[in-house]
């Protein structure tokens, strides 16, 4: 799971089709809505319980923890993260706000268009390409509708003291996680991580596996193989370039991280259909 900035080489948002599966007790800074395309997902989110069936939507404010139930197979929806990334330090004014309808039907004549409309698009985009406009114009701009309806519709209630205390802890490992995002590919020590943060070693080393649940090499693994997999969907691209380009030492190492966070080589992660490689790869 990313945190933080994506590499460069990455659209500054996630949108995919995704084969649900269930995901633990988790929490991010980055905003992130779940529609549901076909099957049956359950999602815990600060302690409410939302079931999803098709078009059902859900919503998940930044810092609020979540946990994700799916025990069918067939379920596939459409996940879509966004954060700083595509918005910069604007994204600080949503980061700790949540939405009025967390969770609602997709066709529900009650819901607004400039809400529903947008998610329309981007579902569309996915599931029915058109090659007459570049996906990502239609992706950014929905992505830009659905942040001005988040901040026009806020909840009046303020965030939980736990939410604001997940804020505080990622905004103090920020630091650091930008530092990951411009330095992935190369060798980074725990010191320079620590650096960044402006934390000692041990200091910084329990406060980064409180904010993200990782240790601090984990979670570079997990960035450098989340590059990777971006990576190989250029078919054409030699696994060795891919190797470097992702800050692996060796393809060797690269296969081996591969397989052990994702349970196949990054051979079979490239020959894989689209749902096969979305359900694996890193959220």
């Amino acid at each position: 799971m990313i945190y933080g900035p994506q590499p460069a080489h990455m659209p500054p948002y996630d949108i995919r089709i995704w084969q649900c599966t269930n995901f633990g007790r988790h929490w991010h800074g980055s905003t992130e809505i779940y529609i549901c395309l076909q099957g049956m997902m359950k999602i815990e989110i600060e302690g409410t319980i939302y079931t999803l069936h098709e078009n059902d939507t859900v919503f998940v404010a930044g810092n609020e923890a979540h946990e994700i139930f799916c025990d069918t197979q067939d379920t596939r929806v459409v996940l879509i993260s966004f954060g700083y990334g595509l918005l910069g330090s604007d994204y600080r004014r949503l980061q700790e706000i949540s939405i009025d309808i967390p969770f609602f039907d997709l066709y529900d004549v009650s819901i607004p268009q400039s809400l529903a409309q947008p998610l329309i698009w981007i579902r569309d985009t996915l599931c029915k390409p058109s090659a007459d406009i570049p996906a990502d114009w239609i992706l950014r701009s929905s992505l830009y509708a659905i942040a001005a309806y988040i901040l026009s519709h806020r909840q009046t209630k303020p965030a939980s003291a736990e939410r604001q205390l997940r804020a505080r802890q990622l905004e103090k490992m920020y630091g650091t996680l930008q530092y990951i995002a411009d330095h992935y590919r190369e060798a980074i020590t725990v010191e320079q991580a620590a650096a960044a943060a402006g934390y000692d070693r041990s200091y910084f080393c329990k406060q980064f596996r409180k904010t993200t649940g990782m240790t601090f090499h984990r979670y570079l693994n997990y960035y450098r193989i989340c590059a990777a997999c971006h990576l190989l969907e250029d078919a054409k691209l030699p696994m060795s370039v891919v190797a470097e380009q992702s800050g692996f030492s060796s393809q060797k190492n690269l296969s081996r991280l591969f397989s052990q966070l994702l349970g196949m080589t990054p051979t079979q992660y490239r020959g894989a259909s689209p749902d096969r490689r979305n359900s694996v790869r890193p959220l």
